[in-house]
C-alpha cells in the first residue's frame, strides 16, 4: 500500500556490512592454520550501529568535521571515512544498535599493512537491487601477546563513536577469543554494502506555494522512482557526507521520460534544471532532499516527471516518471516543491 506524506517522494535505502578476518605471519604471511584454529577465515555478517546510520547518512555534514565519507576513494587523513580505525576490545556482550563504543577497548590500528592503499569502491546489479559497496583492510601488528573478543569501526582511535561493532566469531557463529602473538598480525576486511531499489512505486503530494511562501495547494500524485548508476559517481545522491552535497542538480521532464538501463544515466532530452538542495535530517536515518521550481520556471509547461543528480549528471541518479495520465502544470505566481525522502535502513 502507497501511504502519502505532504511533498514527500519516500525512498528506502538498506545498509549492511560483511567482514573476513585472518592472522598472519611476523612477515605479513598468511597463516591458514593459526586462522582455522580462531575460527576465522569465511565472511560473515555484522551489524552498523545507530550511531553508524546516523554518522554516515544523516548527521550534519560539518560533525564531525572535516566531513566523514562512506564512499570514496581516500580511506584515511583529512575528510577521511568514518571507517579509519579499526578499533579492537576485550568485551564479550553481544553487539546491539545502541552501542557506541566497544565495551573494553585494547587497542586500533590504521593501518592498511600493504594490502591496498583506497577503498575498493564498486557497484553492480543484484537482482531487484543496485549494491555499492566500499571495502577497506586494515591490518593489527601485535607489540606483545594480546587477547581481543570484540572489534568495530570507528572515526576515533579510542574505541567510541563506532559505526560498527561485532564479536569475534568461529563458523557455528559461536564467541571466541582471538590470541594475536607478539609481532603477529591480524588483518579485518569489511564491505559496507549500500542497497539501492532499481524501482520503488511511489505517491506523494506536491505542493504549491504562492509568492509569499504559504502553501496554497497540494496535488496528489503517484508514480515510478527509479535509481540508475550510469558511473562511479553516482553515489554522491546517497552520500550526504561528501563534497556534492550543495551541488545535486534537479530537473523536470516537458515529455513523459522513460526509465533506461539501471547502468544509463537519467535521460538527457526534453528536461528543464530547477533548483534543488539538502534539506534537515528528518530522523536518525532519513534526510531529505528538495527540488524547488520558483515562478520562473516552467510557467504554463505540462511536466511529466523529475530527476535529481549529481553535480555531474551523466554520474545517474533519481528519476520519478509520473503515473498516466499524471501531470503537472504551474503559473508564475506559483512555486512548486517536491523532496524526495530517503530512509537508510538496516538490510
Amino acid at each position: 500500500m502507497l501511504h502519502r506524506r505532504p511533498g514527500i517522494v519516500p525512498a528506502r535505502v538498506g545498509v549492511g556490512g560483511r567482514y573476513f578476518w585472518d592472522l598472519l605471519d611476523e612477515l605479513g604471511r598468511p597463516d591458514p592454520a593459526a586462522t582455522r584454529r580462531a575460527g576465522g577465515g569465511r565472511w560473515r555478517k555484522n551489524l552498523i550501529t545507530d550511531y553508524g546510520l546516523k554518522a554516515m547518512f544523516t548527521e550534519a555534514p560539518t560533525s564531525p568535521s572535516p566531513p566523514r565519507y562512506w564512499f570514496r576513494t581516500a580511506d584515511t587523513g583529512s575528510g577521511g571515512t568514518v571507517r579509519p580505525y579499526l578499533v579492537l576490545g576485550d568485551g564479550s556482550t553481544p553487539p546491539d544498535p545502541a552501542d557506541v563504543a566497544l565495551e573494553s577497548y585494547v587497542a586500533n590500528t590504521s593501518s592498511n599493512g600493504g594490502f591496498g592503499g583506497a577503498l575498493d569502491t564498486t557497484y553492480a546489479e543484484d537482482g531487484d537491487d543496485i549494491v555499492f559497496t566500499a571495502t577497506q583492510t586494515r591490518v593489527y601488528t601485535a607489540p606483545s601477546d594480546v587477547i581481543v573478543r570484540e572489534w568495530g569501526y570507528s572515526v576515533s582511535s579510542n574505541g567510541t563513536n563506532v559505526s560498527v561493532r561485532e564479536l569475534f566469531r568461529d563458523d557455528a557463529d559461536v564467541p571466541v577469543s582471538v590470541s594475536i602473538l607478539a609481532t603477529r598480525k591480524l588483518r579485518h576486511t569489511h564491505a559496507l554494502e549500500v542497497r539501492v531499489p532499481k524501482v520503488q512505486a511511489v505517491a506523494f503530494d506536491l505542493e504549491e506555494y504562492d509568492v509569499g511562501g504559504a502553501l496554497v495547494g497540494t496535488t496528489p500524485l503517484s508514480g515510478v522512482l527509479t535509481f540508475h548508476a550510469a558511473g562511479s559517481g553516482a553515489w554522491q545522491v546517497l552520500d550526504f557526507k561528501n563534497d556534492y552535497q550543495q551541488t545535486v542538480k534537479a530537473y523536470a521532464y516537458t515529455a513523459r521520460p522513460v526509465a533506461p538501463a539501471w547502468n544509463a544515466q537519467t535521460p538527457t532530452t526534453n528536461r528543464i534544471g530547477i533548483t534543488a538542495s539538502f534539506g534537515a535530517a528528518t530522523g536518525t536515518t532519513t534526510r531529505e532532499i528538495a527540488a524547488v521550481m520558483t515562478e520562473v520556471q516552467a510557467n504554463g509547461t505540462p511536466l511529466y516527471g523529475f530527476a535529481l543528480t549529481p553535480h555531474d549528471p551523466s554520474a545517474g541518479g533519481w528519476l520519478l516518471t509520473l503515473d498516466e495520465p499524471h501531470s503537472i502544470t504551474k503559473d508564475d505566481t506559483k512555486t512548486l516543491r517536491i523532496g524526495l525522502d530517503l530512509t537508510f535502513a538496516r538490510a
